[in-house]
């Protein structure tokens, strides 16, 4: 039997896109061929070889999407359009708001079905009205390219169905069984100093300011950064920025921090957040669209809005009867063991593609698989 050829296309390949489609490649490499193509860049650093099943092809392209930062553009669509027609994909799928722009119009009259994951679409990051404004007009005039929207979580798929009405949701999932399975010899170190950790890049999203703001409210409580370098973003003393770490430094340092932390303006749904919840951590985020999708405030976490309602409910946690955070960090773990497992997100994908390709609209179209 012929695999089916699946292309991945990304503009941002670190942080929660490089934990997806690690997680997705994975699964799928003994049913297809994965390839993924992404921007090369400093930030793709830490993108690790060993990390990928045997067979998946990586492919950095020096000149991608993000060529639209210096006006070139059409330099990128170009190299895009070549790799295309020399891997002769099956299909192709589209990840960040990037990448789902420019991809959905530099495969004019592609043969293969296309997909286009936004993972938190870009007019919701909290930039100025103006820039968001036109954010939400160039989605929705790429919208009008043939390709189906998959968003990563409910939310996500509300405002999808804004601009496709045909889009779908696949929610995001992650090795709910390794993760569970760590929880065991997860040691509170409550006797001592909290440790507040978050997960993210260092981006206007992500809101280091607002993680700055609340660090320098509480001097005594120890704050991580996993994913960046300090920068002019965070500047309180009590602040350590490990820069970026492979995903299972991450794990590690997750796993002996007290809280977790999500400071984010918009989420479609957090990779590191779900991995938090796994490992039993008291999560602490913005009351935010993809992190309301999972977090019920004061059953399996916390919501907050704003630096004060962080600083109490961080204050709130340290004081707090261990039953009771006990029991938040069950519900945590069954939260995400119940709904959001790697394995059930990489069959829903499979069985999209599957019926994309097999589609009587698409015969003749491509290279057909050979049951």
């Amino acid at each position: 039997m012929t695999k089916m050829r699946i292309l991945y296309v990304t503009e941002a390949f670190d942080g929660g896109i490089y934990r997806f489609l690690l997680g997705l490649a994975n699964q799928l490499a003994d049913r297809a061929q994965i390839m993924i193509a992404y921007e090369d860049n400093c930030r793709t650093s830490m993108v690790c070889r060993e990390d990928f099943a045997p067979g998946i092809e990586l492919i950095p392209m020096e000149q991608g999407f993000s060529s639209h930062r210096n006006l070139n553009c059409l330099a990128g669509i170009r190299k895009y359009r070549e790799l295309v027609l020399r891997l002769k994909p099956d299909v192709i799928h589209l990840h960040s708001s990037i990448a789902g722009m420019w991809g959905r119009w530099s495969f004019l009259n592609n043969p293969c079905p296309v997909f286009y994951t936004p993972h938190g679409f870009a007019f919701l990051n909290g930039s100025p009205r103006w820039k968001m404004e036109i954010y939400r007009w160039m989605e929705r005039i790429s919208a009008l390219r043939p390709c189906t929207i998959i968003a990563c979580g409910k939310q996500e798929y509300q405002i999808a169905r804004g601009f496709r009405k045909d889009s779908i949701y696949v929610l995001n999932g992650i090795p709910t069984e390794e993760l569970l399975g760590l929880t065991e010899s997860v040691q509170s170190s409550r006797t001592g100093k909290t440790e507040v950790l978050t997960v993210s890049r260092n981006v206007w999203q992500k809101n280091p300011a607002l993680f700055n703001n609340i660090a320098e409210q509480m001097p005594d409580v120890a704050f991580v950064w996993v994913g960046d370098d300090k920068k002019n973003t965070l500047t309180a003393d009590n602040i350590e920025a490990t820069g970026l770490l492979s995903h299972s430094e991450t794990i590690s340092r997750m796993k002996n921090a007290d809280i977790f932390v999500l400071t984010s303006v918009f989420e479609g749904l957090s990779l590191a957040l779900l991995e938090a919840m796994a490992l039993g951590k008291i999560c602490v985020v913005s009351d935010v669209p993809g992190n309301r999708e999972v977090i019920t405030n004061g059953v399996n976490g916390y919501l907050c809005s704003g630096a004060d309602d962080f600083v109490r409910t961080i204050r709130m946690v340290e004081q707090a009867d261990e039953a009771v955070l006990e029991k938040i960090r069950r519900n945590a773990c069954q939260t995400v063991a119940d709904t959001y497992s790697v394995e059930k997100m990489a069959e829903r994908y499979y069985s999209i593609y599957l019926e994309a390709v097999g589609n009587p609209k698409n015969h003749g179209k491509g290279r057909q698989l050979n049951e």
